[in-house]
Order: C-alpha cells, then structure tokens, then sequence
C-alpha cells in the first residue's frame, strides 16, 4: 500500500520555483536551508524535498527589503551612523511615540555629554527614524535593571560609565526603536543600527577598550527577535511572563557577533590582563547572571 499523499501545492514549492522565485543558484538555496532561513520538508512517501511557502516568501520579501534600503543609503536618503548632540531632541520625539516612556529629554542630554559613544541613529531624509542606545553601566546597575528593579528613564548620568583604556565594560541595550511608519523595514533598519553598534565595538578594542557582555530586556516581540538575532541567550531566573532578559557573553557566545568580536581581538596582541574572560576565560558558565559574580 502506497504512503505516498497528495501535495499540498498551496502551502509548497518546488526546488525550481524558490531558484526562479529568488533569482538564485542551487548552492544557494541549500546554504539557505543550512542556516535555517529557507524550511526543507520531505511529505511521506516523496524522496524529492519541496520548500514552505512560507519561509520562502518571508526571505524574498525581506531581500526586497534590504534592496529598497540599500538604493536609500546609495542615494544618501537613509544615513546610518553615531548620534551627535543635535540628534538628541529628535530621539526622544521619536522614542517618546514609539516606546511612550523614555528617557527625558534633559537627562538624555546629560548622558550624551557625559559619554558621547552611547547612541546610534538611522536617518531618513534629515530625520531620525531609529535609535539604538548601548550604556555602559556597573554591574550593580545592569542587575537592577534585569530584575526590573529599575527602569531605563530612572538611570542616570551618575550611573553610565565612561570609557577608558585598558579596562573591560558590561553594556545594556537601553533602547531600540523604529518609527512606527516604518515598520515594514525596521528590521532591516534594526539589523543596521546593530552593524554599526558592532563596527563601533571594534573600533574601540582597537583603543583597548573591550566589552565584555552585553545585556538587554525586552517586552516587545520585535526586541525579542532582535535580541536573538544577535545571538543572545535568554536568563530565564530574570525574566517573567511579561518581561524577557538576555545576554551575549563575548568570552563565551557562540554566536556569530562573539565570534567575529573574539576574532578581531586576538589580532590585536592586547595584554592577556586585558582580555581575560574574553580570550582566556576561566570563569564558570553560570557566571554570566550578574547576581553570582
């Protein structure tokens, strides 16, 4: 007796009509299956794999995306680049309509001029469209803030750190937004803003100045997704039904950011003082919760 069942057409397609679909190679569509962007599944009774129409029309409407960003930034419509003073105003309208609470405008301020290298903006057309905000914070901080003990609109210039040579910093990914009229892209804009926060990362263990860890909390479905596209591990002895936190140990992730970031920083022959719990850690594994060390 045959397994072999009808089809479902309309919830399938063919490996020739994802290539035709998406313009690629066959190596392509099997590196894409691979990585788990693209869902391959075999029916009973096939031997040929077929593809979910879902994750593949999900992949070309995000490449459409990305293409539609991309003529932005060539066209210099669309700048994504380190805040500047003059931007702050523009971030907290922006965050006030998309988070409601926010950072007040005058703190704000005083935390750009205390540290200048916290903010990241994407600009459109003269206008901040999304922010990301990376603070150095002590770890007492950043521990308060995963237990939600404290609010990100309660820290203050007192709390941010200030970045020195030849010392490490525990980050907190005090915001993310993206105007609500720009959602459709505010992932790809989302994805941006980190690349940049990242190309920063690099650019000061350079000045030997190294991260640590970066911690982060969310309510949100998007800075859920956006927190484990950047490969963060969940904490789930601080997090609730209503509130996530996370975490990404550069000494010990193997996502993809830890891996570039241990990469370029072990080219740079830095003191193993320097880098230990990066390059050479001995700490436990439970000693990324802030509340063991």
């Amino acid at each position: 007796m045959s397994l072999r069942r009808k089809l479902d057409t309309d919830q399938l397609y063919t490996s020739t009509q994802v290539r035709e679909k998406l313009g690629i190679s066959p190596s392509t569509l099997t590196t894409l299956v691979e990585k788990g962007v693209i869902e391959k599944v075999t029916p009973v009774g096939y031997k040929n794999g077929y593809y979910t129409k879902a994750s593949v029309d999900e992949y070309w409407k995000q490449q459409n995306l990305f293409m539609q960003t991309y003529s932005l930034k060539r066209e210099n419509k669309l700048e994504i680049r380190k805040a500047v003073g003059e931007d702050q105003p523009s971030i907290f309208e922006m965050e006030k309509e998309v988070l409601g609470a926010t950072i007040p405008l005058e703190r704000r301020v005083e935390l750009y001029k205390k540290n200048p290298d916290i903010d990241f903006v994407a600009v459109k057309d003269g206008r901040v469209i999304g922010h990301l905000s990376l603070f150095p914070l002590p770890r007492q901080v950043i521990q308060r803030l995963l237990e939600g003990k404290l609010r990100g609109w309660n820290v203050t210039a007192d709390d941010l750190e200030i970045y020195k040579e030849n010392k490490q910093y525990d980050l907190f990914v005090m915001a993310m937004a993206v105007q609500r009229n720009e959602h459709q892209a505010g992932r790809i804009y989302a994805g941006l803003l980190l690349r940049e926060a990242q190309k920063t990362l690099f650019e000061m263990a350079w000045q030997k100045i190294l991260v640590k860890a970066i911690y982060a909390t969310s309510r949100t479905r998007d800075g859920i997704y956006l927190s484990e596209r950047m490969g963060m591990d969940s904490l789930p002895e601080l997090s609730d039904a209503h509130r996530k936190s996370f975490v990404l140990d550069l000494g010990k992730s193997e996502a993809h950011w830890a891996k570039e970031y241990r990469d370029y920083v072990a080219t740079l022959n830095l003191p193993a003082s320097l880098t230990e719990g990066i390059l050479n850690s001995k700490a436990r594994s439970e000693d990324r919760i802030l509340g063991r060390m």
